[in-house]
């Protein structure tokens, strides 16, 4: 009887680390937002200097949080980077 209980204890453990799964995400914001349906939840203020400016937009998803930071740089440039914190 212990031998079952332990085997259950087991396959529980198992089926939750299989039902915590990180969800898809890109380095897009947009791609995130319209694609894998991240909504956002915070935005903070642009913060640089003349080289360069950075934003950092949260995101949500299904109790996950996705932080990502978009870097203006001058002539229009940009570049964004997006992980779970």
């Amino acid at each position: 009887m212990k031998i079952i209980a332990i085997i259950l204890v087991v396959k529980l453990f198992l089926l939750s680390s299989s039902l915590a799964e990180e969800p898809d995400y890109t380095n897009d914001l947009n791609q995130n937002i319209r694609e894998f349906n991240w909504k956002i939840k915070n935005t903070s203020i642009p913060v640089g200097s003349q080289s360069s400016t950075t934003e950092i937009i949260t995101l949500t998803k299904n109790n996950w949080i996705l932080k990502c930071a978009i870097h203006y740089f001058p002539y229009n440039r940009s570049d964004t980077r997006c992980s779970l914190p």
